[in-house]
């Protein structure tokens, strides 16, 4: 068997190295860019054209026009790259070289690898290797359905505390600290729990709650603007108590926020629910080759749950309801999508499904799209025969729903999409009703819902095939 060629590229520091062998270093700017983005659309047999090109570099702080006489000297700098390394496997191909695209040829078999994906924080995962991470995660073991049950008291908690019942909802957070939750996490919650207090007027537990915080949150923190977060909170308690005692002493020493070389939280939850489907996007590409081995998948499966847990723990921190609704949704379809490769299981999905539903109902948000809802009728369509008997929580969670076994959930998906949506939301909540007309309701209806989804694709430029490449195909009419 032919070993791969490793080629391994740093576009930050602007080099590439052959086969584990010395590290060429480009003069030219953004060569090692270019030859990633290449190598990258490679994989996915792609070409790389100039707009692709250009909005990287801008994402990376270009701000300059591209114009044909820069792009003709970065193919020029990686055509000599190519020409000077011995048996290089790969060569550089476009019928316009200074306005693309380009395509890379792969002429012998080569495995490439990109600096700068991965962080440096241990946790251990079931069955495998510990792997390395640097971003703050809610628990410190891989385990969904703990995490599960994690955020089933969170959004108890938060929804107690939206409509003032601070008591309760301190009640209900003890129960979390039996989790074994992360430093982050544990601080995090405190802090909640300080406010909680403050609320009412329980100044002292507030600041003891906030000083356990504090002490405990002195090593291996990895939100790096909650500790300062906590510590404004005592200025915040002591106003709050009494402020004419303590104005004058606040306004002289209460200190401004620290600038904090840290992560932007604003950021950090999109960019990590955007990492984590991607891996999930990986993660099905890989699985369609018989040859990839199992321990890629089991890899791809904990870099997209670790993203997503990630996304949580910012999105729960900022108590951004809707962005936290979303991003469980989103590792609910993750799970979703590797039943078939023993990843998960039909009742460990259906129970994420019923999270999801319940931030809803519970927390009143997630109505600005229609994902949950067509993930869950998805999964139903996909599952009927097993999920066919009642489950526990599951008429809690739909309230203002229909079940998905029903028709008019199908149809709510669908009004919900009227104001909401973009095609393809429109056209997989159209083909969801479709797959459940064909098996449960009568022809005159089956015939319905055909002709609504035609004339939705015959309409809409593109969308037939864009359902075709998620895999819809088989049930398009």
């Amino acid at each position: 068997m032919i070993k791969p060629i490793p080629i391994h590229i740093d576009p930050a520091e602007n080099s590439v190295a052959f086969g584990g062998g010395q590290v060429h270093k480009f003069r030219r700017a953004w060569a090692a860019t270019m030859l990633a983005l290449l190598a990258t659309q490679a994989m996915a047999n792609q070409e790389l054209d100039a707009a692709t090109f250009k909005y990287e570099l801008l994402k990376r702080g270009w701000t300059k026009p591209l114009s044909r006489a820069l792009l003709s000297r970065l193919v020029e700098t990686l055509n000599d790259v190519f020409k000077k390394t011995p048996d290089c496997p790969i060569r550089l191909e476009s019928l316009r070289p200074t306005a693309g695209p380009w395509r890379l040829k792969i002429l012998r078999k080569a495995k490439f690898s990109i600096e700068g994906s991965t962080g440096s924080h241990d946790r251990a995962s079931p069955g495998t290797e510990k792997v390395k991470w640097s971003w703050p995660l809610l628990l410190t073991v891989s385990d969904t359905d703990m995490l599960r049950q994690l955020l089933v008291i969170c959004r108890d908690a938060d929804e107690k505390a939206m409509h003032g019942g601070f008591i309760d909802a301190i009640e209900l957070l003890q129960e979390a600290y039996k989790y074994p939750l992360s430093i982050d996490t544990r601080t995090m919650l405190l802090v909640r729990e300080a406010l909680f207090h403050k609320r009412i007027g329980e100044f002292d537990d507030a600041r003891t709650k906030v000083k356990q915080a504090i002490a405990g949150a002195d090593i291996g923190l990895r939100d790096g603007g909650l500790l300062s977060s906590a510590k404004f909170l005592l200025d915040r308690i002591d106003y709050d108590e009494s402020p004419a005692d303590v104005f004058r002493r606040l306004a002289q020493f209460g200190p401004e926020p620290a600038p904090l070389f840290a992560v932007d939280i604003r950021t950090a939850p999109h960019w990590h629910n955007l990492r984590g489907l991607l891996a999930r996007r990986a993660l099905i590409e890989a699985s369609k080759n018989a040859a990839t081995d199992r321990t890629q998948i089991e890899g791809l499966h904990q870099s997209a749950l670790l993203h997503l847990e990630t996304a949580m723990y910012f999105a729960l921190a900022l108590k951004d309801f809707d962005l936290l609704q979303a991003i469980a949704a989103n590792l609910t379809l993750h799970l979703q999508s590797v039943i078939a490769l023993d990843l998960a299981d039909v009742e460990q999905v259906y129970a994420w499904h019923i999270l999801v539903m319940s931030y809803t109902n519970k927390l009143d948000v997630g109505k600005d799209s229609a994902w949950e809802l067509i993930f869950l009728g998805e999964f139903w369509l996909d599952n009927q025969e097993v999920l066919k008997k009642p489950r526990k929580g599951a008429k809690n969670a739909f309230i203002g729903y229909a079940l998905p076994s029903e028709e008019d959930f199908y149809l709510d998906c669908i009004k919900r999409l009227d104001e909401c949506a973009d095609a393809r939301q429109v056209g997989i909540a159209r083909l969801n009703y479709l797959r459940f007309a064909r098996d449960h309701l009568s022809p005159a209806k089956l015939a319905a819902a055909a002709k609504a989804l035609n004339v939705l694709l015959d309409n809409t430029e593109g969308l037939r095939e864009v359902l075709i490449s998620e895999g819809y195909g088989p049930h398009l009419p």
